[in-house]
Order: C-alpha cells, then sequence, then structure tokens
C-alpha cells in the first residue's frame, strides 16, 4: 500500500511543481512541503518493502533474518537475558 501512495505522491509533486502553485501569504511554491513528505514516504516504503521480503525469505528458507519483537532488549541492557527476567514482578 506504501508503494502505491509514493507513487502518487511523486505524480503530485511533479504536477505542483509543473504548475507553479504557490502559498497565498508566503507564496512558497506548494511542490516543496510536497517534496518534504516525499522524502519521508520514500523512507517508509524503502523499510516496508525490505522488511516484507525478508520475512518473505524467512518464510521460504526457515532462518531468521529479522528479530522477533519481543527479543529485542530494552535501551540501556547488555543482552537479552538481562532484560527478561523470570522472577515476578514486586511492588516496592
Amino acid at each position: 500500500m506504501v508503494v502505491v501512495v509514493t507513487w502518487r505522491l511523486i505524480v503530485g509533486t511533479l504536477d505542483k511543481a509543473d504548475n507553479g502553485e504557490t502559498t497565498f501569504l508566503l507564496q512558497f511554491p506548494v511542490w516543496w512541503a510536497y517534496a518534504a513528505s516525499l522524502a519521508a514516504c520514500v523512507t517508509a516504503m524503502i523499510t516496508g518493502v525490505v522488511c516484507a521480503l525478508l520475512r518473505w525469505l524467512e518464510l521460504i528458507d526457515g532462518t531468521d533474518l529479522l528479530p522477533d519483537p519481543g527479543l529485542v532488549p530494552s535501551p540501556g541492557s547488555e543482552s537479552v537475558a538481562n532484560s527478561v527476567s523470570d522472577e515476578p514482578a514486586t511492588l516496592r
């Protein structure tokens, strides 16, 4: 889905750049905002496509290429073993 959004944002950015539309008060070109959004959208598209491809390869090959969300250590901990405890939580 994000690929379609990126494609349409590219088309919209080129359209706004070609027709020379500007903002009402400051007279900035409207395509500048479209281009800024396009940069973020392209980044999201690349991330999504790479993750989907890696998950597909995991399914076919049976190997773990991406970490499972539950196994990512918390910030400041040295390893997964240090971030997960078998002890019950207690209130202090």
